[in-house]
């Protein structure tokens, strides 16, 4: 009479999970509700314990569409159910059967996430129903988690697409580049999504909250590009009416994607190294360097 699976009945094709657990400790009664949710709509698993504390155990070990439980039983109460299936399964649905006597109880029960009750004598439609609806509750309570699931993990893989081997292998070396505060080499053909790989890094990097900030060094004019990178002091050069950082600046703390860097001057790049080995420039007429 203790073992976890007296009186399991299974019913038609159940989806994957689908299980409804009835709690009852009359014997009767539960051959009956579980005589009558054997041809309810979606099918289920019905497995049958007659006590609360069979109900914890079996819920502890194995997934649970929907609970139906009496509101009164000895050693332990539907509540008592209710509160540790709510606890360790939030998804779960639980149904409570109670008599005339108990109605407040169940409605109080209903303020503590229970889906339904049902009065004793109570019909046999009545109560197939009411644990389809709580069954359905549960599948689409389950699709909307997975759907967040997978929402929460296309958002950290961003604008990437796709789960070729290739792109598996890029999404590795991402993971890999952004575990580390350095300098990262993208390359590729023009197109390929550079500037992708480089906004990712970024997002999962410990400067995702500091600014990314992007150049393309093939659309500037080669005698503005410097000034863009490092700013000027007021007085550098002719219109140059105040200071102006540098998008050097701009990003500090955060993440500067130089994009296309191979088409910009032997000099610049020169220059660009010295900023790479130790994060210092002087800004255009400045002889104080500036560092990030």
């Amino acid at each position: 009479a203790d073992e976890i699976n007296i009186d399991m009945q299974k019913a038609g094709t159940a989806p994957a999970g689908s299980v409804v657990l009835v709690v009852e400790d009359d014997r009767n009664m539960r051959e009956l509700i579980a005589n009558v949710l054997a041809d309810m709509e979606p099918g289920a698993e019905i497995v049958c314990v007659e006590n609360a504390h069979l109900a914890m155990d079996y819920v502890e070990n194995n997934p649970v569409s929907v609970v139906v439980t009496d509101l009164r039983m000895p050693g332990g109460d539907g509540i008592d159910v209710l509160t540790f299936v709510r606890e360790r399964s939030p998804s779960t649905q639980v149904v409570l059967v109670t008599g005339y006597a108990t109605v407040e109880s169940a409605v109080d029960a209903l303020k503590q996430g229970a889906f339904d009750y049902l009065r004793k004598p109570f019909e046999t439609v009545e109560l197939r129903c009411t644990v389809e609806r709580a069954l359905q509750h549960h599948l689409l309570s389950t699709e909307n988690m997975r759907l967040r699931q997978q929402q929460r993990v296309l958002s950290e893989k961003g604008d990437l697409i796709g789960e070729s081997q290739a792109i598996v292998k890029v999404r590795k070396l991402i993971d890999a580049a952004s575990a580390y505060d350095c300098s990262v080499l993208v390359t590729g053909e023009s197109g390929c999504g550079k500037e992708l790989v480089a906004r990712q890094i970024h997002m999962q990097s410990a400067r995702r909250d500091k600014p990314f900030v992007a150049i393309n060094c093939a659309a500037i004019p080669e005698n503005l590009i410097e000034s863009e990178l490092f700013g000027y002091k007021k007085g550098a050069f002719t219109g140059a009416e105040r200071n102006k950082s540098g998008l050097f600046e701009s990003a500090n703390g955060g993440t500067l994607f130089l994009d296309e860097i191979n088409n910009s001057s032997l000099a610049l790049q020169a220059k660009l190294l010295r900023v790479l080995q130790d994060g210092s420039f002087y800004a255009m007429g400045d002889t104080t360097p500036c560092n990030v």
